[in-house]
């Protein structure tokens, strides 16, 4: 029998193929495991933002996407694809990433077809299931038919031990989105850059703003009042909103801000431009779990515009506050980041409570040790 072990890592998302490029990356190199990747392409061209560094080429191609499906049709689609590609490959174990809907039907479709499932970024929990939807749903589900359950932080692991499983099969091993970051800053090139020049001279204060979660889209009125009283406030400051794709999303908020002339809409934007302009950033105020992460570890204070969050070290640590979605409450947070020296200095502070940019290299290990056992 061959020592080989052919392991199947199923994306179809951006941030997904972003989170497990470093995974990708240091599977290739385990003289023990043959990788296959299947992009679903839940996300229409994922790729085309993730820079060339992080691409990692796709084994099999798919694209689910269309406009007006609902979830149920996306998992519906997804679910076909993937048991389809998994037949294909031949694997013996497939990883999944995270809580998307590809992310739950690979591992629905592993699980059915009687093969391992190991999941990256395993045990974040809010303990609402409204909050994030469906995202906070995928995780629990994935969680029970996973094997080895690859979680980004000790919260995170003591969320699945609590809820039952096995410590023996949980692995702290970080965040792969510190080590992809990482990746991307240092091959980010200004003659390849789409951001736009005087964003980027020296000196010049940013405040960074993007909102796209499902619990947050009957707020984007609110948002745009929000940023038009900062913006008027502190004129000086630049005020960056990198735009989400969904139009429910992006149409409110470009009605509401682009009159202002020191409020920029930018279109969806390369992963490595965006990653520059983190390190540009005075106050990054989000709802995105990825920013959340990629913030933190480049120091840059942030405000979570949500009313739970599923990543409390940043709070923990003192670099993130968690704001809700009360515009007023929001303005007041602003203001004072931006007036109090004091306070900006408290939260200013790189930490590594989301990872060290190491995250593949354990994970690597701990599925080597997994696929060994597996046999």
């Amino acid at each position: 029998m061959s020592d080989i072990r052919t392991l199947a890592v199923v994306y179809g998302t951006r941030p997904e193929a972003i989170k497990m490029a470093p995974l990708i990356m240091a599977l290739r190199r385990e003289e023990t495991l043959d990788v296959t990747t299947v992009n679903v392409g839940q996300h229409r061209d994922s790729l085309m933002l993730v820079p060339s560094v992080l691409r990692m080429g796709d084994d099999q191609k798919f694209s689910i996407s269309q406009d007006g499906l609902s979830l149920t049709d996306i998992s519906t689609r997804a679910w076909r694809t993937v048991s389809r590609a998994l037949d294909r490959s031949g694997c013996d174990a497939v990883v999944v990433q995270g809580d998307t809907s590809t992310a739950l039907c690979g591992a629905l479709a592993a699980a059915y077809a009687h093969k391992p499932v190991i999941h990256l970024e395993a045990g974040l929990r809010t303990g609402n299931p409204a909050s994030p939807f469906p995202e906070e749903m995928h995780r629990k589900l994935i969680s029970g038919v996973a094997g080895l359950h690859l979680a980004p932080t000790k919260t995170a692991r003591a969320n699945l031990v609590r809820e039952g499983v096995p410590p023996s099969d949980v692995q702290v091993v970080g965040n792969t989105s510190i080590d992809a970051s990482r990746i991307a800053l240092e091959a980010w090139s200004p003659e390849r850059s789409a951001i736009p020049a005087d964003l980027l001279v020296e000196g010049r204060d940013l405040i960074i703003f993007t909102a796209h979660r499902r619990e947050n889209w009957d707020k984007m009125e609110d948002f745009s009042r929000l940023l038009r009283r900062l913006a008027t406030r502190y004129p000086q400051i630049g005020f960056v909103l990198p735009l989400h794709p969904n139009r429910l999303v992006t149409d409110v908020l470009r009605l509401g801000t682009s009159h202002l002339p020191n409020v920029r809409l930018l279109g969806p934007m390369p992963y490595d431009d965006m990653m520059k302009l983190l390190t540009r950033a005075r106050v990054v105020v989000t709802d995105s779990g990825g920013l959340q992460e990629e913030a933190a570890a480049l120091g840059r204070p942030t405000l979570v515009i949500r009313d739970t969050t599923e990543r409390p070290e940043g709070i923990e640590a003192g670099v993130a506050a968690l704001a809700g979605t009360d515009v007023d409450t929001i303005e007041k947070l602003v203001c004072t980041l931006m007036d109090s020296p004091e306070e900006y200095r408290r939260m200013a502070c790189p930490s590594t409570c989301y990872g060290d940019g190491r995250a593949a290299e354990r994970a690597l290990r701990a599925i080597v040790d997994f696929m060994a056992g597996s046999r």
